[in-house]
């Protein structure tokens, strides 16, 4: 027994190497999922993005509504303005023409008529006659108005926010001017509450 010899050794075949052609299951499922992973990161960053800009174009819708809202109401206002400038203009107008006609028809209807309508013409309202009422609230320059006898209908009132005067109280008066087109006198209005 001293010649033969047992080889008690187990071969153990090892796997050959893959070889980078031959598909691995697990290799396939994983970019599978990471392919998946980055589209679910797209789609969230192109909600984000579709969100952000929604948001941004609400604002600017409310913008432009603003701004158009309030260019109306300039318009507006410039409108109700050029109306009294124009009614102004009449006015002196027919003043001129009644003041000419007078002075023509002086020898037939009499001097009276005549001396009445100089009478009127003689002082028209100046600015100058209204300096009193700078610096005061509006409700105040109203009484001050009546007081000195003049119509504040027909005075052209200029506000500085270009907002109507509803409460006199909250209105100040910072100018009184004339108008040397139409011969009317301007008064200035400050808003004393500023709402923006």
């Amino acid at each position: 027994m001293d010649d033969t010899q047992v080889d008690w050794t187990k071969r153990i075949d090892t796997p050959a190497p893959a070889s980078d052609s031959a598909p691995q299951p697990d290799a396939h499922a994983s970019s599978q999922d990471e392919r998946l992973a980055r589209a679910e990161r797209s789609l969230k960053r192109s909600k984000i993005a579709l969100g952000v800009l929604a948001g941004v174009l609400v604002v600017a819708i409310c913008a432009v509504t603003v701004v158009a809202f309030a260019a109306y109401q300039k318009l507006g206002e410039l409108a109700a303005s050029y109306a009294v400038l124009e009614q102004r203009a009449d006015k002196a107008e027919q003043r001129a023409e009644a003041s000419a006609g007078a002075a023509a028809g002086a020898g037939s209807w009499g001097s009276s008529d005549a001396a009445a309508s100089d009478s009127e013409d003689a002082e028209p309202l100046r600015a100058a006659d209204l300096t009193g009422i700078i610096n005061q609230k509006w409700s105040n320059a109203l009484r001050m108005l009546e007081a000195y006898g003049v119509d504040p209908n027909d005075l052209i009132i200029v506000t500085d926010d270009g907002g109507s005067v509803i409460d006199p109280g909250n209105w100040t008066v910072t100018m009184v001017t004339d108008i040397d087109d139409t011969g009317g006198v301007a008064v200035y209005l400050h808003h004393d509450i500023d709402w923006f």
